[in-house]
């Protein structure tokens, strides 16, 4: 598999349970190299409409072009997911049949040395996916203070020795700025013990990335706005790729679903909570060993759907 080659996390779980159809309109909220976007449109044709979001204004001119065929029924919009509803509003289109989030970095972005998610390869420390913001990673490792670092690291790499990592850091910083990511990774090593699973400078990097590009406050923003963009019958799937995200995915899709929250005792219900959005998959969904072994990025993969009530 080339370098710079996409393939979409489980593609045909997503279409399945998304069940993309003529006339509907449906939203992917990261669109990447759009491998999910493409299914949606080719699912959907001939009159379905297709809205792809995308922090990354490379992604956006890339799927213009790339998907020139469909323009008649995609619309790209340079943002972040996290104010997909207020967007559609501007739209006219406040409610759709269907929404897709895939949370993971494009293999595009993290193939591209130039943009320094990666620690394969020699490039700047800047994981910013929206090239116009001023804080980058650099700002990060060679500004922020030992504790700020540590807890970073710890809050989201889940980083057992984020304190020693910080202090490594701060340490080299003060002989000179740590610039790229083989510096950086080479750094980390040092200090954290080999493990036959992963690379030690990988929770680092995941939660540089996390931090830069405030994706999980992101993510809150987006599931606190579900259920309004959804028509009744519309679905929403979300695929995580690590504990932090999936657990928030979780707990939102749980507090929709739960109907009454009376104490057990109750004769009659009080509090009139109902639910509004069902569980369509009982267990998050996760890669199988064929897809493992075509895309290994895909091990951590989790999907999971919900549908409006």
């Amino acid at each position: 598999m080339p370098a710079s080659c996409h393939i979409p996390v489980l593609l045909k779980e997503v279409i399945h349970f998304l069940n993309p159809v003529d006339k509907g309109v449906y939203v992917d909220g990261t669109v990447g190299g759009g491998g999910h976007l493409k299914a949606i449109l080719d699912t959907s044709c001939p009159t379905g409409i297709v809205i792809g979001f995308d922090r990354d204004i490379n992604a956006i001119n890339r799927i213009k072009d790339k998907f020139s065929q469909y323009k008649n029924r995609l619309t790209m919009i340079n943002a972040s997911f996290s104010i997909m509803y207020e967007r559609l509003v501007q739209l006219g289109i406040p409610q759709v049949d269907g929404v897709i989030l895939d949370l993971g970095i494009s293999s595009l972005q993290l193939d591209d040395e130039a943009r320094g998610f990666s620690f394969q390869n020699k490039g700047p420390l800047d994981m910013r996916m929206d090239a116009s913001e001023e804080i980058s990673a650099w700002h990060i490792v060679n500004q922020k203070t030992e504790d700020e670092i540590a807890r970073i690291i710890r809050r989201y790499g889940e980083e057992k020795f984020s304190r020693r990592v910080a202090k490594a850091i701060c340490k080299a910083r003060l002989k000179k700025s740590i610039d790229n990511t083989v510096e950086l990774a080479a750094l980390i090593a040092e200090v954290i013990p080999k493990t036959r699973r992963h690379h030690p400078a990988t929770k680092t990097f995941q939660a540089l990335r996390i931090e830069v590009n405030h994706e999980l406050d992101n993510l809150k923003i987006f599931l606190n706005s579900v259920p309004d963009f959804l028509k009744k019958g519309g679905r929403l799937g979300i695929i995580s790729f690590h504990s932090l995200e999936d657990r928030l995915v979780k707990q939102r899709f749980k507090e929709l679903s739960t109907g009454c929250i009376c104490p057990r005792d109750m004769p009659v219900c009080g509090c009139g909570h109902k639910s509004v959005v069902k569980n369509i998959i009982k267990k998050a969904i996760k890669s199988g060993t064929d897809e493992c072994a075509e895309n290994p990025r895909s091990r951590s993969a989790r999907l999971r759907f919900i549908e409006r009530l």
